[in-house]
């Protein structure tokens, strides 16, 4: 009798353990598979204001913090009951969701372009300037404006096609011109690197698969 209980106690486990998984690769999955097909896929470079590109990277994320490792540490409010656990867990996620906002409100000055080519996308940007009639000078990584006081720093990713814009300093008055001029003069521009989206879909479509067959396997 009690090698049954050990057995089924066992069988929890594992199951307890594959839906676990599961949940952390099927957002994953679904991120990466929305970053190869829908932004990398497309045609055209894609813009999303930074604090947006935040959400979407944390809810790409989610399951890891939902039910990966930062969760474990909960396991010790068990022996209250399995209220006092909820409990603790409920605090857990209203925490991780003012940090998550936390984070995504740093970003509320920022702008990142996927699917350009950082190297090409520096011409635009210096077309963009030239239209807009502002004064500037520019340095390695960062364009100052006449002022002294806005900045224009700028990240890019030869590998996976991004650049991120961020405004720092004073809020300056050109900023939304700037940003619907290289709206605009971007829609104009091709996507470079098409096997970037090939390789974010392939490792999407692999975690979605490990993740299904994890349920899978779980419940049949």
């Amino acid at each position: 009798m009690g090698s049954k209980f050990l057995l089924i106690g066992r069988l929890y486990d594992i199951l307890e353990g594959l839906t676990a998984w599961s949940g952390m690769l099927l957002p994953l999955g679904l991120y990466l598979l929305w970053l190869g097909l829908y932004v990398h896929g497309r045609s055209r470079p894609m813009l999303l204001p930074g604090h947006t590109d935040r959400w979407v990277l944390f809810l790409g994320l989610s399951g890891f913090f939902l039910a990966g490792p930062p969760t474990w540490i909960l396991y010790g409010f068990l022996p209250g009951g399995m209220h006092v656990y909820w409990v603790a867990y409920g605090l857990y996620c209203l925490l991780l969701l003012l940090y998550a906002a936390l984070l995504a409100a740093r970003e509320a000055r920022s702008l990142v372009i996927y699917n350009v080519d950082p190297a090409a996308f520096l011409g635009v940007l210096q077309q963009v300037l030239h239209t807009s009639d502002v004064a500037y000078y520019t340095v390695p990584g960062r364009i100052i404006f006449d002022d002294g006081i806005t900045q224009l720093e700028i990240e890019g990713s030869q590998r996976m096609q991004t650049v991120k814009l961020t405004w720092t300093g004073q809020d300056s008055p050109h900023r939304t011109e700037i940003e619907e001029y290289l709206k605009a003069r971007l829609n104009e521009c091709k996507g470079r690197r098409p096997e970037v989206g090939l390789l974010l879909s392939l490792a999407g479509m692999a975690l979605l698969a490990l993740a299904i067959l994890g349920l899978v396997w779980a419940y049949t």
